[in-house]
């Protein structure tokens, strides 16, 4: 009997367990870059990274982390906010690194990447795209000293089929939103991404 119950729960265990996804071959999305920021002093909401698509190509986030939080006056929980923008920012332009770039010749399978990004990444950008739909959100305890810290990543690559698509059109984008905080200083983060 014992026997028994312990093979029924087994299999109700088994059967209970949510399928993970296999991890995306992320060249097979396209063009992958990667776009990283570090000592910003965010005292007030900024977009501490923003993505806005090329008027042809759209774009898919596969990993965004927070490498060092950075240091405020008084220590606490700032919560970070991925989200979309329905309008361009300005000011604050970054070329994104072309992540694995080819350095064979011409006519090998990697051969497109490295490819110029079509839309804009911003740093901080003067003024903020309008603010969209809310994708995730990042609680991250601010201390007052800079301190060894273990970053904090959402990886798009292992939890959904698709990652988060922006689509074509220079009004369409996903920003990294920091709610900032009074000394707040020496943020860190990046952002992988592809252009398809």
């Amino acid at each position: 009997m014992r026997r028994f119950l312990l093979a029924a729960i087994a299999a109700v265990c088994t059967l209970a367990q949510p399928a993970l996804a296999e991890p995306l071959d992320t060249l097979k999305l396209g063009t992958p870059y990667i776009v990283a920021v570090s000592g910003q002093a965010n005292t007030a909401a900024s977009h501490a990274i923003a993505i806005e698509a090329g008027a042809q190509k759209g774009v898919r986030i596969l990993r965004v982390c927070v490498t060092q939080p950075g240091i405020q006056t008084t220590a606490g929980l700032r919560v970070l906010l991925l989200e979309r923008t329905t309008a361009a920012g300005t000011a604050g332009a970054v070329t994104p690194e072309a992540a694995g770039a080819p350095t064979a010749a011409a006519g090998r399978e990697d051969a497109g990447l490295g490819a110029a990004f079509s839309g804009v990444i911003r740093a901080k950008p003067t003024a903020l795209g309008t603010q969209g739909a809310t994708i995730a959100a990042l609680p991250v305890y601010v201390p007052t000293a800079l301190a060894a810290f273990v970053p904090i990543c959402i990886d798009f690559t292992h939890r959904f089929a698709r990652p988060p698509r922006v689509p074509p059109g220079t009004a369409n984008g996903i920003a990294l939103r920091d709610p900032g905080a009074t000394g707040g200083a020496s943020f860190a983060a990046f952002i992988e991404l592809v252009e398809e």
